[in-house]
């Protein structure tokens, strides 16, 4: 529960990004709308450019299209590594 609180609210404090806590499974669903980009161009851009995965949402339903999939199963120092590289990263894509 702490992991998923702490990953919710750090999508939350993101620019461009909203995030609702999660009520099952081990996973975040934060929607990147603002970003203008396919969830699939967007996952593809965080793995290739920083090393960081997250399932396309269209996998979940075309109105999803602009959400990504984060497990928060991580250790909570690879869950802080990730969300630093995401903040540094996601202002180069608006």
């Amino acid at each position: 529960q702490k992991r998923r609180d702490i990953m919710t609210q750090l999508f939350c404090e993101m620019d461009g990004v909203s995030c609702i806590p999660p009520k099952g499974a081990f996973y975040v669903f934060p929607d990147f709308s603002e970003y203008n980009l396919s969830s699939t161009t967007l996952a593809e851009l965080l793995l290739k450019k920083i090393g960081v995965v997250g399932t396309p949402g269209v996998a979940f339903g075309e109105a999803y299209d602009s959400h990504l999939r984060f497990s928060y199963s991580a250790s909570m120092s690879d869950i802080q590594e990730g969300i630093t590289k995401l903040r540094e990263y996601l202002p180069s894509l608006k």
